[in-house]
């Protein structure tokens, strides 16, 4: 069907559920089981709202069905069955260890991915995984028996070194060796897998051939093969930021002595998002190798590092680049939480980061830099629009045990005390989010007298952020209090998930593309990436410049003198924007809304 599916019709709802990345899986679960079932009753819940807008099934009465025969004909068990193994959150690694004939040891899975293919794998229904899976999963589960052996000797060493130096009283000599072993139990460094300047994709389900092609003579140190390749890859999906940067990685590597920068991106747990920044710097590294090319100067070469937004993985992430000292400074990481992990190792080595997302207050220190504004200006700015407009009792729902979150809620709640605006209740949003009825809890916790809600979620319960606008407007109480949020609830898939759930929504964002000082940079990245672009790309082009502007400063520029040059410019983000969600044209493709200045 897909050679005869002209003009394209099939492909572009396939493809809207594979763009989904790891959500996929879920939403092809769902609709196994609406194939199985005939129907499934309708709750309105995150995946069934994505799989709808897929076009793939309707919601008829109460219940979902497949849109039409058609669809249920060429999207059957067996599609499902082969889609979903496809998907298979190892599948790049695990292609690459079959290519090394089973030898190369670094493509296996070790601790948090190994766990995931685990679950992933015990959730598959029955789904028949192939031989090569489960001597992939098996010989990465060994691994992980022998590491973790290796790693019980160096603590029991590390012990029998302690006694020894009490016996004999070298305590101060034997301190420093029980460290080493320490810091090596606590903080391992991040496998290989997670880090590529050219030599493998993050992004597997982005078809593209002349990508692989230019990945392989990559990988063979065949620079002229691989920047014609990548070079086709990028003109091919002109929106792929990493394809630009791999293309600018083999100029700079043809030019020689590169100047290398990171940058860290959630690229399994939020591929948009990855995405997002990616562009960022993309657009910064072409720009600033164009010019210097013909100068023959060193050009800018990014390696691109994942650490999935988790804690645990950003601090390996830290440690790994930390310790490659061609790198000169980092961008990123994602999320609050992530950064504060990972500041502690950049401090030790004096290696600058530059986080383009990070807001929470809390985050400093000497090589700490962003270009983004903090929680506390975010939060100034939501409380004097609720000022303003005379909303003087309000309920926050918020993540307690999120950095990011918790620091919004305590910034929002001393700005508010300033104003003298009281807030009459604090939700934990986690709790809520495994409540059936949504609608029952707001009539049961919001007071007759509360006139507005503010939403500040964290990334992972956004989902449970839009499920209560969706409540709040089903209910005649509630539907003209004024809703607001932080800049979670800022994206073109809230849009396209929340619908008319978000319409009137007021959102204090880092940057919007329409205001004013933003037009020109909206515009050149608009003609480069052929649509629109994000905050976070706006946000990780400044870092990207900034750290470019720190380079240029000396000819044979080190670590301290990027740090050093960053202390003298200001890269802060400027006062938060508010912009308010309504409906009409300008919006992301499958939304009637889009964001506009709020007046």
């Amino acid at each position: 069907w897909e050679s005869q599916d002209n003009p394209e019709h099939l492909r572009t709802i396939r493809d809207r559920i594979l763009a989904k990345g790891q959500r996929s899986i879920d939403l092809l679960r769902l609709y196994l089981q609406i194939l199985q079932d005939k129907e499934v009753e309708s709750n309105g819940r995150l995946e069934q709202t994505e799989l709808r807008l897929s076009g793939l099934v309707v919601k008829r009465y109460d219940s979902l069905r497949v849109y039409n025969r058609i669809y249920e004909a060429v999207f059957d068990h067996n599609w499902v069955a082969k889609t979903i193994v496809d998907l298979r959150p190892y599948g790049e690694a695990l292609s690459r260890w079959i290519d090394s004939k089973h030898q190369d040891k670094k493509w296996l899975l070790r601790g948090r991915e190994l766990q995931e293919a685990q679950r992933w794998k015990a959730n598959k229904n029955n789904l028949n995984l192939s031989v090569q899976d489960y001597q992939f999963l098996s010989a990465s589960q060994e691994l992980e028996r022998r590491i973790n052996q290796r790693n019980i000797r160096l603590l029991v060493l590390s012990n029998i070194l302690f006694i020894i130096g009490l016996i004999f009283g070298f305590r101060q000599n034997i301190s420093h060796l029980i460290e080493d072993y320490s810091a090596h139990l606590a903080a391992q460094v991040a496998g290989q897998e997670q880090f590529s300047d050219g030599g493998k994709t993050f992004f597997a389900s982005n078809h593209n051939f002349s990508r692989q092609i230019g990945i392989e003579a990559f990988k063979q140190q065949n620079y002229s093969t691989a920047l014609e390749f990548f070079k086709r890859a990028k003109q091919s999906n002109p929106n792929d930021p990493e394809m630009w940067i791999y293309y600018n990685n083999v100029r700079a590597i043809q030019q020689g002595k590169p100047l290398t920068l990171a940058v860290v991106i959630p690229a399994h747990t939020g591929k948009d998002i990855a995405l997002e920044m990616l562009r960022g710097v993309a657009q910064a590294q072409h720009r600033f190798n164009n010019q210097r090319e013909k100068l023959q100067l060193p050009l800018l070469k990014i390696l691109i590092a994942n650490d999935s937004s988790d804690p645990t993985q950003a601090k390996k992430v830290a440690r790994t680049l930390s310790r490659n000292q061609d790198i000169l400074g980092v961008i990123g990481h994602y999320t609050s939480s992530a950064s504060n992990s990972a500041l502690k190792e950049y401090e030790k080595e004096g290696l600058a980061m530059i986080s383009p997302t990070s807001t929470s207050n809390s985050l400093n220190g000497d090589v700490f830099f962003r270009t983004v504004h903090t929680n506390q200006d975010t939060a100034k700015t939501l409380a004097r629009y609720i000022w303003e407009n005379k909303l003087n009792k309000v309920v926050v729902f918020y993540n307690p045990e999120d950095l990011y979150s918790q620091d919004l809620m305590d910034s929002l709640e001393g700005s508010l005390n300033q104003h003298s605006v009281e807030i009459s209740h604090k939700i934990d949003l986690k709790n809520l989010g495994q409540k059936a009825n949504t609608e029952a809890f707001l009539l049961s916790h919001l007071k007759p007298e509360t006139n507005a809600i503010v939403l500040l979620p964290n990334t992972e319960l956004i989902s449970v952020a839009i499920e209560i606008a969706r409540a709040k407007n089903n209910l005649e109480s509630l539907k003209n209090k004024p809703l607001l949020a932080a800049s979670a609830l800022y994206s073109s898939d809230a849009l396209k998930v929340g619908g008319s759930a978000l319409e009137d929504l007021i959102v204090a964002v880092h940057w919007f593309a329409n205001a004013p000082d933003s037009q020109d940079f909206a515009n050149k990245s608009q003609d480069m990436w052929k649509g629109q672009v994000s905050w976070r790309t706006a946000k990780t082009y400044e870092a990207t410049q900034a750290f470019i502007e720190a380079l240029s400063e000396s000819d044979q520029p080190s670590r301290s003198s990027v740090i050093e040059k960053l202390k003298t410019m200001n890269i802060s983000g400027k006062e938060s924007v508010l912009v308010k969600v309504v409906r009409g044209e300008g919006g992301p493709q499958g939304s009637d809304f889009r964001y506009q200045l709020a007046e």
